[in-house]
């Protein structure tokens, strides 16, 4: 029996093949911890980071097919994906609760721009000297039913939205956002990054 296991969990390891996918949920403790941590305004030290890192990375004036790093906070913008990886370090990782809830706090502040969670879950993996997890808020536009029965092009606003957190053995590892625009003709063209970085910054 304990041979099969091995194997099992061997075989998931090469072939990258979660032990673990299910619908991400949050305990009553974690509920309870998030909102104290946004009564006592824990975001603002992330928002801080955030806006300073991405402030650099503007002034540079880098072209959408480079990338620029500040810190801890890489920025990546193609035509096909723009988003950034925040890597943590001790600095911003003072309670390690910390990172889940900003985590959060990015998906509540995109659902106000009239985007819709259409999934939240977690996968986990067994590595050779950790277990991975990773989870993951998935977010869509609202598109107007009415603009596509009349054929007209759609606000796709900033494009599906992606958020992930990377955790090993229960330590925070990075966050990582992306925004990825459709690029059917049935679209208008998608929102631009600064935007979304501006609304989130705000």
């Amino acid at each position: 029996m304990f041979e099969f296991i091995k194997k099992m969990l061997r075989r998931q390891e090469q072939e990258n093949i979660p032990y673990l996918q299910e619908e991400l949920s949050r305990s009553d403790f974690d509920k309870y911890g998030y909102g104290i941590w946004l009564g006592i305004k824990g975001q603002e030290f992330f928002l801080e980071e955030l806006k300073e890192a991405y402030t650099t990375f503007d002034q540079q004036g880098r072209s959408q097919e480079q990338e620029a790093s500040n810190t801890n906070i890489v920025f990546v913008l193609t035509p096909k994906s723009k988003g950034f990886v925040w890597t943590w370090d001790e600095a911003a990782v003072i309670n390690k609760h910390d990172p889940q809830y900003f985590f959060d706090y990015l998906k509540d502040q995109i659902l106000t721009l009239n985007y819709k969670a259409y999934m939240s879950d977690v996968r986990q993996y067994v590595r050779e000297k950790h277990v991975e997890r990773i989870e993951r808020h998935y977010l869509k536009p609202r598109f107007s039913l009415a603009a596509f029965a009349a054929g007209e092009k759609v606000n796709q606003l900033y494009g599906n939205i992606t958020i992930e957190h990377l955790i090993h053995d229960e330590e925070p590892i990075s966050l990582k956002l992306v925004c990825q625009p459709y690029t059917d003709h049935k679209y208008e063209e998608a929102k631009g990054f600064s935007e979304l970085m501006k609304t989130i910054l705000k």
